[in-house]
């Protein structure tokens, strides 16, 4: 399914990638949608106070990290990615 979010104040399209699933991030279950866009696989995360894109990308030296889209979420993101890290590892089968 092909849909239309906005991102960074634009619209782009994006598909949805696999099923919701959720995770708990400070004692509240969080919903999380994975989508891909341009071969890239995003995470919008439900959070009570916003709506988060997270994504897993690569530093110079090849190192993998997790960041938000757009930037400024850094912490939130490296500790939201964990979780989700978590999730896949325990549940591949069932998200993708």
């Amino acid at each position: 399914m092909v849909s239309t979010k906005a991102l960074f104040g634009i619209f782009v399209f994006v598909e949805k990638y696999g099923e919701t699933f959720s995770i708990t991030y400070n004692g509240q279950d969080v919903n999380v949608q994975p989508y891909t866009f341009q071969n890239r696989v995003l995470f919008a995360v439900g959070l009570p106070q916003m709506q988060l894109i997270v994504t897993k990308t690569f530093k110079p030296n090849g190192t993998e990290f997790w960041t938000s889209m757009p930037q400024g979420n850094q912490k939130l993101a490296e500790a939201i990615g964990k979780l989700i890290d978590d999730k896949m590892t325990t549940k591949q089968k069932t998200l993708f």
